[in-house]
């Protein structure tokens, strides 16, 4: 039966007189909610394009939804949706939608919450939580994901390991065979069932292996997941490459002899009785490449030439990308009419860069635009690649975003800001390192928050001037681990500017300093490569 309105006012007043009013995203930490009576859990969390939270009834009782509140938490704020008068029977799933549209008999859309917010705002890469509220103002259910520690709003119901940040195309959900311990071992990664019970299948997380290189000690592991662990492990056709095997763990170990791309398709096994299985094609590509990294830096040149004219030519004429180190070159363009300034070598080649030349430079020096055609360059050159095995890049460009994104930018741990905007200044906030003047007409650039994502990446440069509050221009991600042939390996810097819109002088002397204290290209160190 529906409440009275004024039951809902006085139990909502007395609830917000119970949070704390200078911390909304810790807003349940000072007060203990009880339990709730109610047999209704979180069943199943999308986090995708479109956010939504599936309930279950797991008792035997109907249960009404009218007076309840879903309360979702992402990395910035809590919000609080008021759920519908919704009757869900026993052992029936209701799915909570943020999107607007026609409810149906499993599907229910949320109305604008209390904040006045008409969506959740999770995203594929943000921690989050849920917590779902009896009418009685009791904690039903929790769940958590990510490293939310800290705007944790539930901290004394929620134990276990973090779960991981579900994967774009993934849900994560309660296993079939928990009891709602609220320990996060209850929680795994699912393939949505939206509307009814998890699927109990395992999953395998990913059709793409790490690269491998001919002659080099590889290792990696299928990404499994799924209620009823351990999994077995068998190729069912296709063949692996030469030297390369499937071990009884889900590691693929051994040394390969051949190169190319190569698929074959991989069943699993859970344990259940009988067992379920996962089945689908692998992909591993296997490079025949020197990985010497011995050569001091490739330099790279991604701005049109005559579309830029002087600005571009004067820049490498004052060999302000490069100063007094030795450089080969490559361009993806074409040479420019009237030829390449006598500052610059011969180029290379043209185009993409191949694996086979990128292997033997201990450095990188990617000049990018994103204007003319030199975006599908970058995105057909192994860069990343490069990168994990042991390379160190420096990346100079306006439209960063396009160039850094997916992997990349989770890699570097840059959260974006204002894009295609105009900056100012340019300060440098790493010792060392000075002050950039910037050109007028700094325009098309993107910035990023000055909050880094990521302990491995320092901030270097920012933006003071512009903005409401400082942008970041310049990261520097240095791994602990190095990279997989290369202890010193595997560092990036991006600085977000027009490199040939600044001072040369200026920039010059920085990118000397970076090639000789960041990426300590005088002084390699091979001791992690193998062969």
């Amino acid at each position: 039966m529906k409440k009275p309105a004024y039951f809902t006012l006085y139990m909502w007043f007395l609830f917000f007189l119970s949070c704390s009013p200078n911390n909304p995203t810790s807003s349940t930490n000072d007060r203990n909610l009880p339990n709730s009576v109610y047999n209704v859990v979180i069943n199943e969390i999308e986090t995708g394009n479109i956010d939504a939270v599936e309930l279950r009834n797991t008792g035997s009782e109907t249960v009404n939804l009218d007076g309840w509140i879903l309360k979702t938490g992402d990395i910035e704020q809590v919000l609080h949706f008021e759920l519908p008068s919704i009757d869900l029977l026993p052992g029936a799933c209701i799915l909570l939608n943020e999107k607007s549209g026609t409810p149906g008999d499993s599907v229910c859309f949320l109305e604008t919450s209390v904040e006045g917010y008409t969506n959740i705002n999770w995203s594929d890469y943000t921690a989050g939580a849920v917590e779902l509220i009896d009418d009685n103002f009791a904690s039903a259910d929790y769940i958590e994901w990510g490293n939310y520690a800290l705007k944790n709003i539930l901290p004394d119901k929620w134990s276990g390991p973090i779960i991981d940040i579900p994967l774009l195309g993934y849900t994560i959900g309660r296993d079939i065979n928990s009891t709602d311990t609220n320990h996060s071992s209850d929680i795994i990664l699912l393939i949505g069932t939206p509307g009814r019970i998890n699927h109990s299948n395992p999953i395998i997380l990913s059709t793409a292996l790490d690269e491998c290189v001919v002659g080099l000690q590889y290792e990696d592991k299928i990404k499994a997941a799924g209620p009823a662990p351990p999994f077995s492990y068998e190729i069912v056709s296709g063949s692996m490459p030469e030297g390369l095997s499937v071990e009884s763990d889900g590691y693929i170990r051994g040394t390969a002899s051949e190169a190319g791309e190569f698929t074959f398709n991989i069943r699993i096994l859970d344990s259940q009785s009988p067992p379920k299985p996962a089945l689908t094609t692998m992909r591993i590509t296997i490079y025949d490449v020197d990985l010497t990294f011995s050569k001091n830096a490739l330099l790279v040149n991604g701005v049109h030439w005559d579309t830029y004219g002087d600005e571009i030519k004067n820049a490498y004429i004052a060999k302000a990308f490069w100063g007094n180190y030795t450089v080969d070159f490559w361009d993806v363009f074409e040479e420019p009419s009237g030829g390449y300034p006598g500052t610059l070598p011969a180029p290379l080649g043209h185009g993409a860069v191949p694996m086979s030349v990128l292997g033997g430079y201990s450095a990188v020096i990617w000049i990018g635009n994103n204007y003319a055609g030199d975006l599908e360059p970058w995105r057909e050159t192994p860069i990343f690649t490069y990168i994990e095995f042991g390379g160190n890049l420096l990346i100079m460009t306006r439209e960063a975003q396009d160039f850094i994104e997916g992997e990349f930018k989770d890699y570097l741990g840059v959260n974006w800001g204002e894009v295609r905007t105009e900056i100012n200044n340019c300060i440098a906030v790493y010792p060392g390192l000075l002050n950039i003047a910037v050109n007028s007409n700094h325009t098309y650039v993107d910035v990023f928050h000055t909050s880094l994502l990521d302990d491995e990446s320092t901030l270097i440069f920012k933006e003071t001037q512009s903005f409401f509050g400082e942008r970041g221009l310049g990261v520097w991600k240095k791994p602990a681990a190095g990279g997989r042939f290369r202890i010193d390996g595997g560092q990036v810097v991006l600085l977000t500017i027009r490199p040939y819109r600044v001072n040369a002088v200026h920039l010059r002397a920085n990118v000397e300093f970076i090639l000789s204290n960041f990426f300590n290209i005088s002084a390699f160190n091979a001791s992690k490569r193998t062969k």
